[in-house]
């Protein structure tokens, strides 16, 4: 067998007995069930071409989306170990826990909850959305996060040694926490209830006019 594989038509995997070592292209459909197991082998999804995951458990998959269509079938999200990167918007309906993984997003990431823990990092080059869950979203660990849009959370922490850079707004509807030597960069926050205990919080130089713009507000309770 050789070390590539070409999908141009729709088919589920079979790789139930062995861990998968070719690189994928998908042109057509390729479907990820729970029973794949990852090798050495990358999923690329080309233009035209797409990804649906029938699973909530990503293991040690590395999946690069170059322009083609990623659906996730089941509610929440776990992903540990993995690289995944994807040139598109990422949307995902529930729950997405990372864990020890690498992730960038070249549109705007939609959840209704986040949790970011173990040397991951996250990069969206767009907005993060993560306002429909009822839990709160957390972002732990030694966890490195990246955000060049605004961030709007309903609740959120930040933790442990997290780091978490905002390019523009931080926005939490309930609460927002910072602690145990966390750090939080952006051009300026707003939430009803900050609480730092611990962690650093620097807000960026903006011009006045970009402050008209917006509403703002920051409450520090230590």
């Amino acid at each position: 067998m050789g070390s590539e594989m070409c999908i141009r038509d729709r088919i589920y995997n079979k790789f139930s007995t062995e861990e998968v070592d070719r690189h994928i292209f998908v042109y057509g459909t390729l479907v990820l069930k729970d029973n794949y197991k990852a090798g050495a082998g990358y999923i690329y999804v080309m233009d035209g071409g797409k990804l649906v995951v029938e699973t909530e458990n990503l293991v040690n998959v590395n999946v690069f989306n170059y322009g083609g269509e990623i659906v996730f079938t089941k509610e929440n999200l776990n992903v540990w170990k993995t690289t995944f990167r994807t040139v598109t918007d990422l949307d995902v309906e529930g729950k997405v826990t990372m864990k020890e993984t690498q992730v960038y997003v070249g549109g705007s990431f939609t959840c209704a909850d986040l949790v970011v823990d173990g040397y991951s990092i996250l990069r969206v080059e767009g907005d993060l959305n993560l306002t429909d869950g009822k839990e709160e979203s957390e972002f732990g660990g030694t966890a490195c996060v990246c955000v060049e849009g605004t961030l709007h959370a309903g609740a959120f922490e930040l933790d442990d040694k997290a780091n978490l850079h905002v390019g523009c707004k931080l926005q939490a509807d309930t609460r927002l926490d910072l602690s145990e030597g966390s750090k939080l960069t952006a051009e300026y926050v707003k939430s009803p209830k900050t609480t730092v205990s611990g962690g650093d919080v620097i807000l960026k130089a903006v011009s006045y006019t970009h402050l008209r713009a917006h509403e703002t507000s920051l409450h520090l309770v230590c």
